[in-house]
């Protein structure tokens, strides 16, 4: 994503009806969509899976899927990205 390698484990990976679908609460933490504190409430089924395509681009991430690879590269422009801190204040 955005360059950087995502190190998916094979457990955490599957490919259904030749699409990728990652665990649930390791796509969303990999996609910026949950913090590493909403694991704490956020308890998917460790069977619970995402496809990646789907979700990446309803996230507005460009999506690549090489299917004899089986590689996802997902690309989100910058100046797209919410700022998390977005909640009206200026700060340098």
């Amino acid at each position: 994503m955005n360059g950087a390698v995502y190190p998916y484990t094979a457990n955490q990976m599957k490919i259904i009806n030749g699409k990728p679908y990652i665990q649930s609460d390791k796509l969303l933490l990999g996609l910026g969509v949950i913090g590493t504190a909403d694991l704490k409430t956020y308890k998917p089924d460790n069977k619970s899976y995402l496809p990646v395509i789907k979700v990446a681009k309803s996230l507005g991430y460009k999506v690549e899927w090489d299917e004899k690879d089986k590689v996802v590269l997902l690309e989100k422009d910058k100046t797209d990205v919410e700022d998390p801190d977005d909640d009206g204040t200026i700060t340098n």
